[in-house]
């Protein structure tokens, strides 16, 4: 469902406490992600979808040091929609969106959970868990978005830029308790398909909590 009619006026969101802000920000880099990893052949997309996450972070970080930079604000309200009105998905199979499965989980179990905080802690993990099956398919994220030479390095620096944004960095900093770890994995697998990039079986949804854990 799409409105006709979107007005998007940055000063309204500049009452907003960084956090949320950093939340914001979080769930339009999930946004574009959920497309990114889904092929290699649209290019334009892939480059547009890199320019967007360097910007949402660039602008990020200038609101967390000046949250009246109308600037930044509109900047990144408009690189969010832009990752979820179509543009940074054209040519990519209708993306992944396992990830958005997987947290949608967290915030039911936990109400008290963000979506993009939720989305800081899975996206991290699930990109590291993939990479390790097909690390070739994550280099070009890590060198053209982050200027890493590995996956593990751009892996280490999406992380750190999480943290100085003050969201939680693993499921334990969520408040998640690990005896409701099965209870999570039965949720998530109530859907009959996680992920399109690679299908999750119950047993590496199980895997990808305990390594976001």
């Amino acid at each position: 469902m799409y409105p006709r009619l979107s007005i998007i006026d940055p000063s309204v969101q500049s009452s907003l406490p960084f956090k949320q802000t950093a939340n914001g920000a979080m769930d339009a880099i999930a946004h574009i992600l959920e497309y990114y990893f889904a092929g290699t052949k649209a290019l334009s997309t892939l480059a547009i979808d890199e320019a967007l996450l360097k910007t949402i972070v660039e602008m990020a970080d200038r609101l967390r040091e000046h949250p009246a930079d109308l600037v930044a604000r509109a900047n990144l309200a408009w690189s969010a929609t832009l990752a979820l009105n179509g543009i940074s998905g054209a040519g990519l199979k209708g993306g992944d969106w396992a990830c958005h499965q997987i947290e949608h989980s967290f915030s039911a179990l936990y109400p008290s959970i963000a979506h993009g905080e939720g989305l800081a802690v899975i996206f991290p993990a699930w990109i590291e868990y993939m990479s390790e099956k097909n690390p070739s398919a994550y280099l070009r994220w890590a060198q053209r978005v982050w200027g890493a030479d590995s996956v593990s390095m751009a892996l280490r620096r999406f992380r750190d830029k999480i943290e100085s944004w003050g969201l939680a960095g693993s499921l334990r900093d969520l408040g998640i308790k690990e005896k409701d770890l099965g209870k999570l994995k039965e949720l998530i697998m109530i859907s009959p398909k996680v992920g399109a990039v690679s299908r999750l079986e119950a047993s590496e949804i199980e895997a990808l909590l305990m390594l976001a854990y």
